[in-house]
């Protein structure tokens, strides 16, 4: 599923989801200023939930349900209580010690192994920027800035953060490693992209 694309910024609560390429700086700035809205100008995002159901079949979902088995059991009640497709990694070392943190329409998991920590992020509602925030955006296309592959990456300091959609919901992914340059897990883009490929899906309780 290709991202959204247009002036468009999804945030909550301590989530911040950008659904463009922008510099750390930028995404900072821009979500202070639609935080700042009433929240009565957010909207929910469709949900495809008969994609996340085709999804739960798929291979990487199976393998997952194994590995996050009990975790997901421990961790039921806090899972049902989120409004979006809860997706989660299936890697064994980033799903050991994993912690979930629900407020409806979003969450965060996290993780920490091995040297490296996991922060995963989802949202199920947006802002629409104020004109003059959209013009401050780095490029006026935004289909201009999304990869073909839909995942939207930016190196940081301590590792990489990605950004991208599935299920009509925006997600990120955030690695940091203690050695990010030396350590390839936190400095080339292709070891995110297959965890987000290799990540499951589970339908929470209270979902429609």
């Amino acid at each position: 599923m290709r991202p959204r694309t247009g002036a468009l910024l999804v945030v909550g609560l301590g989530i911040g989801v950008i659904a463009f390429s922008a510099s750390a700086q930028q995404q900072r700035s821009l979500a202070a200023r639609a935080a700042q809205q009433a929240p009565g100008q957010s909207r929910p995002l469709a949900i495809d939930w008969n994609a996340v159901d085709q999804q739960a079949k798929a291979g990487p979902n199976i393998r997952g349900l194994r590995t996050n088995s009990k975790f997901m059991a421990a961790n039921k009640a806090e899972i049902d209580k989120i409004a979006i497709p809860v997706m989660l990694p299936t890697d064994p070392d980033l799903a050991a010690n994993l912690k979930i943190f629900a407020n409806g329409p979003f969450y965060s998991a996290s993780s920490s192994s091995n040297g490296m920590s996991l922060l995963i992020q989802g949202s199920g509602r947006s802002f629409a920027l104020a004109p003059a925030t959209a013009r401050a955006l780095p490029n006026a296309s935004m289909a201009s800035r999304i990869p073909a592959d839909g995942i939207v990456i930016e190196q940081t300091e301590a590792g990489l953060d990605a950004s991208f959609t599935r299920f009509g919901a925006s997600y990120s992914v955030a690695l940091e490693c203690a050695k990010a340059h030396a350590d390839t897990r936190c400095s080339d883009p292709a070891y995110v992209k297959g965890v987000i490929a290799r990540m499951m899906v589970v339908r929470p309780g209270s979902a429609p």
